[in-house]
């Protein structure tokens, strides 16, 4: 994330946000040290890998920051005989000479120690052929931009993808969690949701949490922390939570209890009633109670 990205999140100038980020850097060397090396490969080889090989490709990454283009116009029915044209009719090509010509006085701009900066010279090279209606200039930019900051993210990404697929195998061939009963019934993100008995969830929960963790092993020397809850009904606990909320402020701003809780039931007629009075009292079980 740039300075411009994370001024917009925060509300701060820019200038702030560069000064946060130079600290941060500082702080921890070794991030940005990372971070280059990644734009690096995707510049130098198209590509950065993962932790366990899987490549993501980058061509954006080694674009030049300004692609030329010179169009010719070429006559479709010349006479080789007459050296005319006969019926005057013509075409746009792509004039390589020139091409290679001008984007080669830019790649001498692009390198050159001239004190300004990218915009700058972008801008000086822009305005020279402006009026030029053959030459096509395109600006790499935000293109370059993008693809540096995805190498980066790719690598981190890209990990956490391969690191939970190997966990899905591990935990899919292992004879215990078959003899729990437990199967897995989507993974998201880096997340896997699976159900099994409910008089196993506690042991398959420990055997969840270990078997994800030995499964980024032996490509990843960073110790794993994984964390696993049991519910009855996925989200039921962040649903019950949020209608306790909602319960409790309706009283503080005057309802009575009735009220707040006709309220609710409003908002989530699909749940019963005796479970929903459980939930805005916060006596409700997230594993035992059904909605």
């Amino acid at each position: 994330m740039g300075a411009n990205l994370l001024s917009s999140n925060l509300g701060v100038s820019i200038e702030e946000c560069k000064e946060m980020l130079d600290n941060f850097f500082k702080m921890f060397p070794s991030v940005k040290e990372f971070t280059l090396k990644n734009e690096e490969d995707a510049k130098n080889i198209g590509y950065v890998e993962d932790y366990m090989g899987r490549r993501r490709h980058l061509p954006d990454a080694s674009l030049p920051q300004i692609s030329v283009s010179v169009k010719k116009n070429v006559y479709t029915d010349a006479d080789c005989f007459l050296d005319c044209s006969v019926n005057d009719s013509k075409i746009s090509v792509i004039d390589k000479e020139k091409t290679e010509s001008l984007q080669e006085e830019w790649n001498n701009i692009e390198s050159s120690d001239i004190r300004m900066g990218m915009f700058d010279r972008k801008k000086m090279f822009k305005e020279e052929y402006s009026d030029n209606a053959d030459v096509f200039i395109k600006d790499n930019g935000n293109f370059i931009s993008r693809a540096l900051t995805q190498c980066t993210n790719a690598r981190i990404q890209g990990s956490a993808a391969s690191l939970t697929k190997k966990a899905m195998v591990k935990i899919f061939n292992d004879e215990k969690m078959r003899e729990l009963g437990f199967r897995i019934l989507v993974p998201v993100h880096d997340e896997l949701l699976g159900e099994c008995p409910i008089e196993n969830s506690e042991e398959v929960e420990h055997r969840l949490a270990e078997l994800m963790i030995e499964s980024a092993k032996p490509e990843c020397s960073v110790n794993m922390k994984v964390d696993t809850y049991r519910v009855g009904h996925w989200y039921a606990d962040d649903v019950s939570n949020k209608i306790n909320v909602m319960y409790v402020e309706n009283i503080s701003n005057g309802m009575s209890e009735d009220e707040s809780f006709i309220s609710v039931l409003k908002d989530f007629p699909e749940i019963s009633k005796n479970v929903l009075l459980d939930m805005c009292n916060g006596a409700y079980s997230c594993i035992q109670e059904d909605i």
